[in-house]
């Protein structure tokens, strides 16, 4: 039972292992770059009601 224990718990730790493997292995995008998209995309909408700055002539 002892021996049952051990392999549990090595199985465990093997799973969060891959798990967090996994979740290490997806690809990242840097806040900055992430920060410059959503600029650039807003620069391409004309108008935004949700944010007064962007809403230019009303």
């Amino acid at each position: 039972k002892q021996e049952s224990m051990a392999d549990l718990k090595l199985e465990r730790l093997n799973e969060l292992k891959r798990w967090l493997q996994a979740d290490l292995d997806k690809p990242r995008v840097p806040v900055s770059e992430a920060a410059n998209a959503l600029i650039d995309w807003t620069d391409q909408e004309p108008v935004d009601y949700m944010v007064p700055s962007r809403w230019g002539k009303v």
